[in-house]
């Protein structure tokens, strides 16, 4: 079955075509870097303000976001920047380190060449050799004079419309708003004639066709080529319309690597990676500026120097370059892509100016300069020392020997021989003395066993950087905080959430402010349910005396006593049908607690309160277990307890020994006479109809009905009050609960909701913003 590959395994193989000498792990890991910067170039293209917001602050790592598309570009050549002092012989090194004269060389202490030198080791054995030039466009010369205003402070407001002689006059007119020391004053004028003069040169040449492609085999294309980039070639000189050196801003030569010399080390770099040859320090001001964009593009640096001068004019501000373009501003493992050459192998011990005790100190100022603790961690990095002590033109005239090519000097050859220990031995030992193999095996060995691993280092770190600033930024921004040191963030949902807990609480306990307001009507209501207990207590008591009092003809015993006993065989009567009268209403008198109970369930439903609370707690809990916690709150409480209560509240009195119907008073009278007035007036026989019994029940309905009204509505209302506080205390502390679980809860929804609540301030608006972009940043540093 043929499966389609995934985009990162496509990532990894086109990562893999470009750098074919990585292994697997680097691959992956490089991938994985590259998917992290292209979030978070997809995070600035959705919050563009953000790099613009911190662009000109201190401390933000806008120079980290290049770093990291620089060492993370797979597409890009990796290069790695030769630069020196103006006759430190650097040139000679270079074509030493090539095994062949390919950059020009003229006398010591004269600059070569007026561009930019790219060498790439890519052309096979059988290929064909070829040197590509790059002319400067137009945005790239108004980028050079915007980095000049900006190094100087100008004011640049006159500088506009086409790069023409007229804007070469107005920039040559432009005047440094800070007082200048006199070399100061000096390098600000050339640099900015120079200026002038690339503006002219573009102005003049923009009309003509002009070569980019030489052919190194063929002698004509490498002399055109030769004069197109030698500073002080007719073709460049200053009368010359057609001049054209600050217009070159790159000679990209593809040659074949050298072979082995009889097994010593040659330079083989892989065919991304090239060299790139600058022109001196201390030069001309377009020196200055093909050497500073060299160094802004150069991912490592050769920095060759010779004796006595080890640092020249410019000095600051190119090192500064080094250590924010190469050296990462001080980082200590950066410095493994700077090789420090001391070009002074053959003439170091004979030098009157310096001394070998001079050297070492002055080199150390220059690694401290460079990168901290770069001599301990690169102690060996070239032998015996933390950098490589060669003798190029040693090496480059043991190869023209070694190759069968005749050097001018043989006396100077001779001599060097000596100077380097190797009087009277072969080429091959000259070459090696020289320590350029040395600094070749190495290059070599950096551009292929260690440059990825630093590429991925960089981005990595870069990445970490910007989103770890970024984080820290946000963080702090989003820490407002008030007098008690509460943050603005935690400060307004606290007091959205405690604000709709209120209402929540509110809502409950207006259902009983609500029956409270109505407890007159409940108890007009109640009144007459009373009325209705009592008939039927009536018609219930009615119907029974024929048999009870059947029954009081018997021997039966009176269960409530024998004291007080007015007329033999009455206390029984009135006993039993007391007692009886007791069953009744505590049958009955339950129906005012169901009304009760009635009402308030009502209310609850025509209040809506489930559904209010839900939509309150922004529906976190659902409304229909809502619903039944309440029911199940008020069956555990009024439902259950009311009406227990109400089957025993109109005998809590009633049960009194001195209010039963056979007491008497002190003097042994009844208290209840009209009731034995009105047995008496029933014939004396076993069988009576019920109806005998009417005015006897009239009297006991007169006794027993202020018990049931207004007794047990009284003490039925104040229970129901009691209950109504119960059932509310119990769904506050239900709400409380809820609200406690809503404070602490990570369900986005919900917060998403309460955010919601707070739509309408600005701050929220900002700190919610702020959130958003911490959660994007959050996982591209994951």
């Amino acid at each position: 079955m043929v499966t389609s590959s995934s985009p990162l395994d496509n990532l990894h193989d086109t990562i893999k075509g470009y750098l074919p000498d990585a292994t697997e792990d680097q691959i992956k890991r490089f991938a994985h870097q590259f998917q992290r910067l292209q979030e978070l170039e997809k995070y600035f293209s959705q919050y563009p303000e953000d790099l613009e917001r911190w662009k000109d602050k201190s401390g933000f790592p806008i120079n980290e976001f290049a770093r990291a598309i620089k060492a993370l570009d797979y597409q890009r050549p990796y290069r790695i920047a030769m630069i020196g002092l103006t006759g430190a012989g650097k040139s000679t090194l270079l074509n030493a380190l090539l095994g062949r004269s390919l950059v020009l060389m003229k006398d010591i202490g004269k600059p070569a060449t007026g561009a930019a030198l790219e060498i790439f080791l890519d052309v096979s054995q059988r290929g064909i050799e070829k040197a590509d030039v790059s002319y400067r466009k137009e945005s790239n010369i108004r980028e050079l004079i915007k980095d000049f205003v900006e190094r100087y402070q100008l004011d640049a407001s006159g500088l506009t419309g086409n790069l023409d002689a007229g804007f070469a006059t107005a920039l040559r007119q432009l005047q440094p708003q800070n007082s200048l020391t006199e070399r100061e004053r000096r390098e600000f004028e050339e640099l900015r004639n120079t200026l002038a003069d690339i503006v002219i040169q573009s102005a003049n040449n923009g009309n003509h066709s002009l070569r980019t492609e030489f052919f190194l085999s063929n002698s004509t294309d490498v002399q055109e080529l030769m004069n197109l980039i030698d500073e002080n070639s007719q073709l460049n000189s200053e009368n010359n319309p057609q001049r054209r050196i600050g217009l070159v801003k790159s000679v990209t030569y593809h040659i074949k690597p050298h072979s082995n010399l009889n097994g010593l080390a040659t330079l083989h770099l892989p065919g991304n990676v090239c060299l790139v040859d600058l022109p001196g320090l201390d030069g001309t001001p377009l020196h200055d500026i093909i050497i500073s964009e060299g160094i802004k593009d150069a991912d490592a640096v050769v920095f060759i120097l010779r004796p006595p001068r080890i640092l020249g004019r410019g000095d600051a501000y190119l090192l500064n370059r080094v250590r924010k373009y190469i050296s990462l501003e001080g980082s200590s493992e950066s410095g493994d892509r700077i090789f420090l050459v001391l070009n002074a192998r053959d003439s170091i011990m004979v030098d009157d100016r310096r001394t070998p005790d001079n050297l070492p100190r002055d080199m150390q100022d220059l690694m401290d300069l460079l990168v901290p603790n770069y001599a301990r961690y690169f102690s060996d990095r070239g032998g015996e020392y933390p950098y490589f002590l060669t003798s190029a033109w040693a090496a480059y005239a043991a190869q023209k020997q070694l190759n069968g090519e005749p050097i001018k000097d043989i006396q100077t050859y001779e001599s060097v021989k000596l100077k380097l220990g190797v009087q009277g031995r072969g080429d091959r030992e000259v070459l090696e003395a020289s320590q350029v193999p040395k600094l070749a095996e190495e290059l070599t060995k950096f551009a292929r066993e260690h440059r990825i691993e630093g590429q991925i280092r960089d981005g990595k770190s870069a990445v970490d950087s910007i989103i770890e600033w970024l984080i820290d930024s946000f963080k702090k921004d989003s820490q407002i905080r008030d007098r008690r040191g509460t943050s603005y963030l935690t400060e307004k949902r606290e007091e959205i959430i405690k604000k709709r807990q209120k209402e929540q609480e509110r809502l409950v306990k207006q259902i009983r402010e609500s029956q409270e307001s109505r407890l007159e009507n409940l108890r007009s209501q109640l009144a007459k349910i009373a009325q209705s207990i009592c008939d039927r207590c009536d018609r219930a008591i009615q119907e029974k005396m024929p048999e009870l009092w059947k029954t009081s003809f018997l021997d039966v015993e009176d269960r409530l006593g024998r004291q007080n006993i007015a007329k033999l065989g009455y206390e029984c009567i009135l006993t039993e049908t007391q007692i009886n009268l007791w069953y009744e209403l505590t049958h009955e008198v339950p129906d005012m607690a169901k009304k009760l109970v009635r009402a308030y369930t009502d209310q609850i439903a025509t209040s809506q309160i489930a559904e209010k609370i839900a939509r309150g707690c922004y529906n976190y809990v659902d409304v229909s277990l809502l619903h039944s916690t309440i029911q199940e709150k008020i069956d555990e409480n009024m439902h259950r307890n009311l009406p227990e209560i109400a089957r025993r509240i109109a005998i809590t009195q009633m049960t009194d020994p001195a209010l039963y119907f056979t007491a008497m008073d002190a003097n042994g009278h009844p208290e209840k006479k009209q009731l034995f007035d009105r047995l008496a007036q029933i014939p004396r026989q076993p069988e009576v109809s019920s109806q005998n019994f009417t005015a006897f029940i009239t009297e006991i309905r007169k006794i027993y009905e202020k018990f049931v009204s207004p007794y047990c509505i009284v003490g039925l209302l104040n229970v129901y009050r009691y209950e109504m506080i119960v059932i509310e205390d119990s769904l506050l502390d239900y709400i409380k609960q809820m609200f406690h679980k809503i404070r602490y809860s990570n369900d986005p929804i919900l917060n998403a909701a309460i955010n919601e609540s707070l739509s309408d301030d600005p701050n929220w608006k900002r700190l919610e913003l702020i959130q958003q972009k911490l959660a994007i940043l959050e996982t591209i540093k994951s």
